[in-house]
């Protein structure tokens, strides 16, 4: 099941546009602060907590979505292999 989460979330990362993927995942997964990020990037403080603000809401609307299909999945497979 955590093999399927963790590539659940890599997909959900997967589908943002390329620069809140590179925002995100130096935030959220490099540990960077917003400061540091908008330094290396460019871009205002501001424009990055909208792509991290964004991006979460992109991914756990992914998550849900795509949960509640592998949730059905694994109910319906005792059903399918017992036919």
């Amino acid at each position: 099941m955590e093999k399927e989460n963790s590539a659940l979330l890599q997909n959900a990362i997967d589908s943002l546009s390329p620069q809140r993927r590179q925002v995100f995942m130096l935030c959220k997964v490099n540990g960077k602060s917003y400061k540091e990020v908008s330094e290396l990037l460019g871009i205002s403080v501001s424009t990055i907590s909208n792509h991290i603000v964004k991006s979460t809401k992109i991914i756990r609307a992914y998550l849900d979505k795509n949960r509640e299909v592998l949730i059905t999945l694994l109910l319906a497979s005792p059903f399918v292999a017992s036919s």
